[in-house]
């Protein structure tokens, strides 16, 4: 659970990355990891403090993504991580809050805002984008507003 619920009913919620680990931690970290995969990028994934509770926590934070894959397919992977039904959408913005193209490349990104401790910090949020329909009653409301127009 993200947020731990104390005596005096205070949320406190845990620290992000960047202040779990001092810089030197994280840049060694980062430095052994390209050593190691050099076709490969470190991300740390954050839930945005923006996020409604609706959006799932992500259960794993680091990633180490190929140089080639599209923020679309990354996107991909973080929906499936976090289960996210197919009625939320889901948004990742970097840590100056750019929300990258589908179709840009994590490399491209990952060059123009990584951190200074080689990391690149991004966070996702998302929301309803079908209200309170499901998608199946979307559709079904589409399509009867289709058939009624279509009548004479």
């Amino acid at each position: 659970m993200l947020s731990t619920i104390l005596n005096d009913d205070v949320t406190v919620k845990p620290k992000g990355y960047q202040q779990r680990y001092t810089f030197q931690q994280r840049s060694e970290e980062s430095k052994r990891i390209m050593e190691k995969y050099p076709n490969r990028l470190p991300i740390i994934v954050e839930k945005s403090s923006q996020c409604g509770e609706d959006i799932p926590n992500i259960d794993k934070n680091k990633y180490l993504v190929p140089e080639d894959l599209t923020i679309g397919q990354f996107l991909y992977v973080i929906r499936k991580r976090i289960r996210l039904p197919s009625t939320k959408a889901l948004y990742i913005t970097t840590a100056s809050g750019t929300m990258p193209p589908s179709s840009q490349h994590i490399k491209s990104l990952y060059e123009k805002y990584k951190d200074p401790d080689e990391f690149m910090y991004l966070q996702y949020s998302g929301e309803s984008t079908f209200g309170n329909l499901s998608f199946a009653d979307f559709v079904s409301a589409k399509r009867s507003r289709r058939q009624r127009e279509a009548q004479p």
